[in-house]
């Protein structure tokens, strides 16, 4: 009596890893198109607390002088090569900030002078985005932010 697998076994066993490796595929894309939503909004969240801290750390005079590296560990994408998700350029907090989530810009950081509030004020634009990641970053950003108008603005300060 010999101990080896018949043919039928065999086919049967990788028709089943097949199916197998098909399930468990779609569910690894979709934990990676979530981790990356959460890692952006995390980043956008976590770059806002930054710029408070630095502004009532520093002061307006110094805070518009400092490089947006000085304060921040974020990625900076001028930096690094085939980097999609990060802060689009490395300038000073005086201008305008862009951050971009899988290519798409999803927030930008705007500190300016408000005429109706006659003082400076940090704002943020929220962009719904195009991609899985940047589109559910978007909703979680909005949501946890309250805002509940098409434009997607929030001041932080």
């Amino acid at each position: 009596m010999k101990k080896a697998f018949t043919m039928i076994e065999l086919i049967f066993s990788i028709v089943i890893i097949g199916i197998l490796a098909s399930i468990a595929i779609q569910k690894l894309a979709v934990n990676r198109v979530d981790a990356k939503a959460a890692m952006c909004q995390l980043e956008t969240s976590q770059f806002a607390r930054e710029l408070i801290e630095s502004y009532m750390i520093d002061g307006h005079s110094k805070f518009t002088h400092k490089l947006i590296s000085s304060i921040t560990n974020i990625r900076i994408l001028t930096q690094i090569i085939g980097e999609t998700t990060g802060i689009t350029d490395d300038g000073y907090i005086s201008s305008e900030i862009e951050y971009k989530c899988d290519n798409i810009k999803l927030a930008t950081f705007i500190y300016s002078y408000d005429n109706d509030l006659a003082k400076y004020v940090l704002t943020m634009q929220v962009y719904e985005g195009t991609t899985p990641a940047s589109l559910l970053a978007y909703n979680v950003l909005k949501r946890n932010l309250n805002i509940s108008d098409d434009t997607g603005k929030y001041y932080i300060f």
